[in-house]
């Protein structure tokens, strides 16, 4: 049945038309497995994310841009750097005026093609991305094929495991 924890923390990225489903089919395995914990845990999840919540308002299926605020860290952490002590309100907006157009001056030159790109590498959002829309495509072929919605919830339920193989 189980082998491993269920990752119910990936229930973010799953289709939240099987949200329910899923969650069944872990109460149901975990009550299998005499799982006592994890099911008083699975109880609160449901009372507070399921019921209280609309799934929509924690959910990234849809979005999987930016599930962290890495971004936003990093431009302050870039910001905070550029002064060594608190800088006056006018070296302020001086230098944000700076900064400013030299992100300006850097998208000109990359839409005009003299700014050579280094090649990405794929950082975890977009593994995260690529799996989801690879079960989004084996869902439409179970759907075109026929297949019942047991099938795609067993389906979903498989990709959170595969998932877990992210560290988030």
């Amino acid at each position: 049945m189980l082998n491993n924890l269920i990752p119910i923390s990936n229930l973010p990225f799953i289709n939240p038309e099987y949200i329910f489903n899923i969650y069944n089919k872990i109460k149901s395995s975990c009550e299998a497995c005499d799982r006592f914990q994890f099911l008083k845990f699975l109880e609160y999840f449901k009372n507070t994310y399921l019921n209280n919540y609309d799934i929509k308002s924690w959910n990234y299926y849809k979005s999987i841009e930016h599930i962290t605020n890495n971004a936003s860290e990093s431009f302050n952490n870039y910001l905070n750097n550029l002064f060594a002590k608190k800088p006056s309100f006018y070296k302020l907006i001086y230098t944000l005026q700076k900064e400013e157009s030299l992100s300006y001056n850097d998208y000109e030159r990359r839409i005009g093609g003299i700014w050579n790109k280094k090649k990405r590498i794929l950082g975890r959002t977009e593994e995260i991305d690529g799996l989801i829309r690879h079960y989004e495509k084996l869902e439409s072929e179970l759907i075109k094929n026929g297949y019942n919605k047991n099938d795609i919830v067993e389906l979903w339920f498989n990709c959170l495991f595969d998932l877990n193989k992210y560290k988030l």
